[in-house]
């Protein structure tokens, strides 16, 4: 697919959604927050106390296969639903949002570099939110561990890509610090996807997109970088140069499921977003930021669905198959993300992020724009 194209479906997308009776009064039930010491916004924190294994919180599923959630008692006070199943760390939770969900850690589960593995993410984190991009032990004011699963994803994320640990500071500062490390990261994810599609005989041309996507996300992680200074981010790890583990070559398949869900899927939709976040943003530094990362973004988007329709011609109908059922899960992923955990109030205000309304409204114009008539096509 080529930008021209791109450009006007998700311009019509966006039409479509701004125009949605449904969104008339999303601006009458803006969460509450309150300011920060050094002049940000952050969002209240919620106490949830454990006791039994496998129980996290008072409505949400287990981390681990193990026993239903504590039952509540009648005077709110959460009841032990298996005392002898084990030790859960009694931890204040912040409240989960659109990127990022909390949960309570077992005592023997701290680990002492302080982060997990990507399968141990997997195993450990709520699947219904879809694959974490990195998960990390996180401490509240009392030093007690909790763990936080960051799904977001800012770009491409590389395959074997190293977690850090999560930004502090303000929510607005901690946000665009996540984001540009996210950011530097997608450097390497095009990179690699440059190499692998040389090897695998991609046209020139599509090579040549690639790299300049490269150069994009250097720009973009200096963006969102200075941004997250802006707003009050707290120097961490989040600045360091993002680093990935050694892996081996993929297979064309296995290139065409992660450009399905992070490319033809996430990118598309990230582009989306960031042309909302270009016209609802209250910062003008934040609109101005996001104006030029929407550019870019759907330029990506659109090197994803060429990849896409240059290795469905190459793959088997099983393989096709294969993809386009990622294809369809990931949209169903997002769709239940956002509506579990919405954004954070003063990420829709000062960032300009849809919140859970107005996403499904951007998802459901997409699908029925772009995500049906191509998988009907496919």
């Amino acid at each position: 697919m080529n930008d021209a194209r791109l450009r006007r479906l998700l311009r019509t997308a966006l039409a479509m959604s701004m125009a949605s009776p449904a969104l008339v009064a999303v601006s009458c039930g803006a969460a509450t927050t309150t300011p920060a010491s050094d002049g940000g916004t952050t969002t209240p924190t919620s106490t949830t106390t454990t006791t039994g294994t496998g129980a996290r919180d008072a409505t949400s599923p287990p981390v681990d296969g193990g026993p239903a959630p504590a039952d509540s008692g009648a005077d709110g006070a959460i009841v032990d639903a298996a005392p002898d199943a084990g030790c859960l760390i009694q931890a204040t939770l912040p409240p989960d949002d659109g990127c990022t969900r909390y949960r309570a850690l077992r005592c023997d589960a701290v680990p002492e570099a302080g982060f997990f593995s990507q399968k141990e993410c997997l195993a450990l984190c709520p699947a219904d939110s879809g694959t974490p991009a990195f998960c990390n032990v996180q401490k509240d004011a009392k030093n007690n561990a909790y763990l936080a699963c960051m799904y977001c994803v800012i770009g491409r994320r590389p395959p074997g890509l190293v977690p850090v640990e999560a930004a502090e500071g303000t929510a607005t500062g901690a946000y665009f610090a996540d984001a540009s490390h996210l950011e530097a990261a997608s450097v390497e994810a095009f990179r690699l996807l440059r190499e692998e599609l040389a090897s695998l005989g991609a046209p020139r041309s599509m090579l040549r997109r690639a790299s300049r996507a490269e150069e994009d996300e250097v720009r973009h992680a200096r963006m969102t970088a200075s941004l997250a200074r802006r707003f009050g981010a707290v120097p961490g790890e989040w600045a360091a140069a993002p680093r990935t583990e050694d892996r081996p070559a993929r297979t064309l398949e296995e290139i065409a499921l992660e450009n399905a869900t992070e490319g033809c899927v996430r990118e598309t939709f990230g582009a989306l977003t960031a042309m909302w976040q270009a016209e609802h943003a209250r910062d003008r530094h934040v609109r101005a930021a996001m104006e030029a990362i929407a550019e870019d973004e759907l330029r990506h988007a659109a090197l994803a669905w060429s990849v896409a329709s240059w290795s469905r011609a190459r793959l088997d109908v099983a393989a096709n198959l294969r993809v386009r059922e990622a294809m369809r899960g990931e949209i169903e992923r997002i769709s239940r993300d956002v509506a579990a955990a919405p954004p954070a109030g003063v990420l829709v205000d000062q960032v300009g992020l849809p919140d859970a309304a107005s996403t499904a409204v951007l998802l459901g114009s997409l699908d029925a724009l772009l995500w049906d008539e191509s998988r009907a096509a496919a």
